[in-house]
This record gives C-alpha cells, structure tokens and sequence, in this order.
C-alpha cells in the first residue's frame, strides 16, 4: 500500500485505479442488496419462518449498517482512511461467507451483522475518498461515475441473485458476494494509497453518546417489529418504546470535551430537518416496498424466482433513469418545487397500487416497480441537493453523514414497518406462510396496508416540509 502526498497528489493512472476501487465498491454493495432481497423467500422456506423472523436477515444488517456510520468517520481519521476501508470489505467478505456456509438461522444472522459492520462502513466511506485523492475539479465528475456504478449494481444485482437462487440456492448468493468482496479487498489493498493523517485524528469521540444511539436504534426497531405480537398496549412494548426514547434522549446530550453527533447548527435549521423528513420518507417507502414485493409475489401468486428478479431489475433500471431525468430538470426548477412534487407523486404512486391491489395482478406489479423506481430515482439525488444548499460550507462533511444516517434508519423503519402492517390481518400479527396457505383476502389486506403506508409516510413528510415555512425560508439556489 503506497502512500499519498499530501493534498492528495497523485499520478493520474493512481487517480484512475482509485476510482476504479471506490466505483466498484459501490456496485458490489448494490449487487449485495439486491441479489439478497431475491433469496429472502427462499430463506424463509429452508428455515421454516414467519415473516417477522424472516425480515430480521434485512434488519440486522441495516441495524449495523446504520450504527457504524456514527463511528466510521472517526475511525477513519484515527486509523487512516486507506486501512479502514480494506477492513470493512474483509468484514463484509467475511460475513457473506458465514452467511453461505451457515448450518442454521443463528448462524445466518450473525453472519449479516459482521455484513451490516462492514457495510456501513463502505458506503460512508465511497463518498469521502474521492476528496482526499482527487483534485477539486475532478470531484464532481468522479461522483457521477459512483451513480452510474451503483446503478449498475443494481440493474445486475436482482437478475443475478434470481439465477443463483435458482441454479445453485440461497447460499449462492452470498458465496458469490463473498468473492467478489474479497476482490474489492485485494484491490483496495494494492491500489488505495495511505492517506496523510487528519489535524484532529486525536480528538475525543462521543462513545457513550453512539452506545446510547445504539441502544435506543435497537429497542425501538425491536418495538416496531414484535409490537403486534406482543400487543400494542402490553407492558413489553410500551417497555421497549420507554427504553428508546430514553436512549434518544440522552444520546443527545452534549458532553463536555467530545465531538457531538450532531451539530446544533444542523439540527435547529428547519429546511435541513424537513428534507430530511423526505429523505426518510422515501427511503422506508423503496426498501420496505423491496422487501415486501418477493415475499408478496411469491405468497399470493407463488411466482417464480425469475418474475421476482425481473420486478426488482424494472425498479432498478426505472430508478437509473429517473435519477438521470432529476439532472435535466434540477437546471429547469427549483429544488424546494421539485422535491414537493416528486415526492407528492410517489405517494399517489403508492396510494394507487394499495387500492387496486387485488385487480392488478403481475403486470401491475411490474407496472408499480416502474413508476416507484422512477419517484426514487428522481426525488433521492433532488433531495440530497436540497439538503447540502441549507448548511454552510464548514457542515458539509457531518451534513453528509446525517444523510446516510437518516437513510439508514429509514431503512430499517421501512422494512419492519411494511412487515408489521403486512402481518397485521393475520391471526396475532404473525404471517405464517408455510405449510397451509392463508387466504388471499388477508394477504391482499395487508399488502394495502403496507403500500398505504408509503404513501401517508410521504405524505406526512410533504407536510413537514411545507410547515418548516416554504420557500421564503428555503435558502437561495
């Protein structure tokens, strides 16, 4: 591993295997996600599960994924950013290989934290890598070719883990990722050069404040996802929501001598916590609708793995193109007029499906993954635009981690909220879909359930947007 001059001058060829290291990191991330998602029925059917232990082989990783973006930036600092980098491909590698060699569910999940450790790590650190080894007036254009690589990534990533799953099984998918991480790692490993030490690597980080993060990330997703198993009103529950908020609270607290989480200038500016609001919006909206879709498909019409791949490959390439079509407009329209817009026509997306859900059949399926991969794919970089224009120069770096930050928890909400408002009809909230099939009626009730809930949750964040006072309040473009 060679070492960097400081400034980040390199030779161009050393530019160029950089980001050949970070673009590929970010389509073996994507092709993960998505080729996992195609086996998440098929897991439920080798271990026998219900639907609410099946979704924690989604929770778990995006739990971790989500705790380590607290961290990892400090670690980076401290450790060389180079070195952690390496690191976190190895821990993914190693985890997707637990995962493909696991004899049980325990071990299985336990193999997709040590992916959530490392994972959550890759994707703060893609972004950040580009400034430290590249001049100023490559960044912008290196970015591009992130997207297009993530969007790859996910175009592949659903057509690959169909035809593992099918060809080989589960275990496949994640043997096939195991190889191509450890590929990314060698490469990281022999071009990513040592990056000069940060001026304030030795200052203090604010442990007890990400444990107590943690903590309440946890108890409160756990709360979310057993709620309806437990009761709504029992003392477990209201047990579990009381240690969350508690956790929260203290989290939040400045302590003396520690960098803050968060930055009281970020949180007390109205505009940035509104599109945040959006951010988490459609974030809970695309990956519960992802999780859920190859469990619905494959229970109500008990579709072939290939039809499942091919919906979540049409909301890949719709996503591509709807961020591709976000740039052309973003030069025509105001981002605030934009964002309102975009995200108001995803809810009438979801709102739509949920009501005609029993009369749509595949086709519409196909037909919801299109416009809902268009919405996401326009309404996520408009935001993240809108986003970084509300803070200073001096805050773009911790503006950047709240983002992925926020993206992450509306991850995990998303996936546990589709699946407790999935397994609702059911008797005890707990959609067993093993062995005797339940019928439709409930299976098409809790589908509405969950794309209702999409939509009100966009809905709801358009309105905290339009509350946090419009376009008077909305810094200039």
């Amino acid at each position: 591993m060679s070492k960097a001059e400081p400034g980040g001058q390199i030779s161009r060829a050393a530019q160029n295997r950089v980001l050949f290291c970070v673009a590929l990191a970010d389509f073996v991330y994507e092709v993960e996600t998505n080729s996992v998602d195609i086996a998440i029925p098929v897991i439920r059917q080798a271990f026998d599960l219900t639907t609410s232990q099946v979704s924690f082989v989604s929770l778990v990783y995006l739990l971790l994924d989500a705790m380590v973006l607290l961290t990892v930036s400090w670690a980076a600092r401290r450790w060389n950013i180079s070195r952690v980098f390496c690191l976190a491909c190895l821990c993914m590698a190693a985890g997707a290989a637990c995962c493909a060699l696991s004899p049980d569910f325990v071990w299985l999940l336990g193999g997709r934290v040590l992916q959530g450790i490392g994972a959550g790590a890759v994707s703060a650190l893609c972004y950040a890598i580009i400034p430290v080894y590249l001049p100023a007036d490559r960044v912008g254009w290196r970015y591009s070719w992130l997207s297009t690589m993530a969007g790859l990534g996910m175009i592949v990533g659903a057509p690959v883990g169909g035809f593992l799953t099918e060809a080989v099984s589960w275990r496949g998918v994640f043997g096939f990722t195991a190889v191509l991480l450890l590929f990314l790692a060698l490469c990281v490993y022999r071009w990513l050069p040592a990056a000069p030490s940060a001026a304030d690597a030795r200052q203090r980080f604010d442990w007890q404040g990400a444990v107590l993060f943690a903590c309440g990330l946890t108890t409160g997703i756990n709360g979310l996802s057993w709620g309806q198993e437990l009761g709504w009103a029992s003392g477990e529950t209201w047990l579990l929501a009381a240690v969350s908020a508690a956790c929260f609270g203290l989290a939040f607290r400045r302590r003396e001598g520690c960098e803050p989480l968060f930055p009281a200038a970020l949180l007390c500016n109205a505009p940035y916590r509104a599109g945040l609001a959006i951010t988490f919006a459609i974030v809970a909206c695309v990956e519960g609708s992802r999780f859920l879709l190859p469990l619905y498909l494959n229970s109500v019409y008990q579709a072939h793995v290939g039809f499942v791949s091919l919906a979540l490959a049409v909301f890949s390439a719709a996503y591509v193109a709807g961020a591709r079509l976000s740039r052309r407009l973003a030069v025509r329209l105001d981002d605030y007029v934009l964002v309102r817009g975009v995200a108001v026509a995803g809810a009438g997306v979801c709102g739509l499906f949920a009501m005609k859900l029993t009369t749509v059949g595949i086709p519409g399926v196909y037909g919801f993954c299109l416009l809902l991969g268009l919405t996401a794919g326009m309404l996520i970089p408009i935001t993240n635009a809108f986003l970084m224009k509300q803070v200073t120069a001096e805050h773009h770096t911790e503006a950047g981690v709240i983002i992925s930050l926020v993206a992450g928890i509306g991850s995990l909400v998303g996936v546990s909220s589709f699946e407790t408002a999935f397994s609702f009809p059911f008797p005890g909230g707990n959609a067993y879909l093993s062995g005797q099939w339940p019928v439709a009626e409930m299976l098409y009730e809790g589908g509405r359930n969950a794309f209702l809930l999409g939509g009100l949750l966009l809905l709801a964040a358009v309105s905290v947007l339009s509350l946090a006072g419009g376009r008077q309040r909305v810094r200039s473009r």
